[in-house]
């Protein structure tokens, strides 16, 4: 086997990556080993105020949102990867399904949410359960123009098309939010 001359810069980007992973797990977003699901939740659960299951290992659901319970579902895909679908079981044992595809360094590229009653249309048979494909439920896509005007979301984006993660209220003397649906409602909302 050949020796790779960037070691030195493998090693530190490494040792950046572990220290990253530790001060994530201190902070709470990761929760277990993997990594990307616990991002998504932990994502969700700020965008929407949600608050994660206690157990990291729920079944059925990952987030309360008032008393919707709501599944997350993580990809991260390359652009070369054309699959489109999640795959879903036990659709009666949440309310609301969120599914958030990232790009392969951890960017939103698109998130979806939908009530458990509205997706039951577009399941299609996969093995024992169902899948979705992303393509059937674009009217499900969440845009950044479903933020309230005071809110600034911004750092894990992609071409500044998803701009979410750290949120930050501008303005929290702006308390009067019309409800347009349960999961918009919170969005950005302490």
């Amino acid at each position: 086997m050949k020796r790779d001359h960037n070691i030195t810069r493998i090693t530190k980007s490494f040792d950046k990556l572990s220290s990253a992973i530790d001060e994530l797990t201190d902070l709470g977003v990761i929760r277990s080993r993997k990594y990307l699901p616990d991002f998504a939740e932990w994502l969700v659960a700020q965008l929407y105020s949600g608050k994660l299951a206690e157990s990291k290992t729920q079944k059925y659901w990952d987030i309360k949102i008032k008393s919707n319970k709501v599944q997350v579902k993580a990809h991260s895909k390359a652009v070369s990867n054309s699959n489109r679908w999640t795959p879903i079981k036990d659709i009666n044992k949440f309310d609301i399904l969120v599914i958030v595809v990232f790009t392969v360094n951890f960017k939103v590229r698109e998130l979806y949410h939908i009530p458990t009653q509205k997706l039951k249309p577009y399941l299609k048979p996969y093995k024992k359960n169902y899948k979705v494909n992303w393509n059937e439920i674009k009217e499900w896509e969440v845009k950044k123009d479903s933020f309230h005007p005071w809110c600034q979301v911004y750092t894990f984006y992609k071409n500044n098309v998803y701009p979410w993660c750290q949120i930050f209220i501008i303005d929290k003397s702006k308390k009067g939010i019309e409800k347009k649906d349960d999961i918009n409602y919170n969005m950005c909302h302490t």
